[in-house]
């Protein structure tokens, strides 16, 4: 194709990104604002916090650097993992670290080093078994500033709030979730 012609079509393609740009619903938003900053007020809410504190300071610890990592037993694999709402819809993971696949163990450890070395790029790191979910979710319990859960539970709720659509789930597209993350964090303070 030519230089104008291409230059036609690459157009076309920002103003179609531009027309689905995802954008919030701001009545829904505030409704839904009101209600989760009212549940973190409530005596349950302060206590779902310190919870995930609790688990927060426990991935932190367990994969606070690559030493720690590989030092980590196959139960530590397995409690950290267990510690995942991901883990909750899949645990192939853990049934291989529970069998003492040493070759998959590794590759855990492995992933877990790429992982905390993550700085926002795509893609984001997954192994077998060890998708989005997982990975996401371990880096907002050890960096909750700087990371954001893309997790079934936060994508119903995206559907709900958000109008147009919304970016893909997978580990190249992770970071285009950043913008709508970072308004909502911003929002919620």
């Amino acid at each position: 194709a030519s230089a104008p012609s291409q230059l036609c079509l690459n157009l076309r393609e920002v103003s179609k990104m531009a027309q689905t740009k995802p954008s919030w619903d701001e009545e829904k938003l505030q409704r839904a604002l009101e209600g989760f900053k009212g549940f973190l007020r409530s005596n349950q809410g302060q206590e779902f916090l310190k919870d995930r504190e609790k688990l927060h300071q426990s991935a932190k610890e367990l994969l606070k650097d690559k030493a720690t990592i590989d030092e980590l037993t196959s139960e530590e694999l397995v409690e950290l993992l267990k510690k995942t709402w991901a883990s909750h819809g899949n645990q192939q993971a853990l049934q291989k670290i529970k069998e003492g696949n040493s070759a998959y163990i590794a590759k855990v450890k492995s992933w877990l080093k790429d992982l905390i070395a993550y700085k926002g790029q795509a893609p984001l790191p997954t192994t077998e078994n060890l998708g989005v979910g997982y990975a996401s979710e371990l880096l907002t319990m050890c960096f909750p500033d700087q990371f954001y859960l893309v997790n079934n539970t936060s994508l119903k709720g995206m559907r709900q709030l958000v109008q147009g659509e919304l970016p893909k789930v997978n580990p190249k597209a992770y970071p285009a979730w950043r913008p709508l993350f970072e308004d909502l964090r911003q929002r919620i303070q």
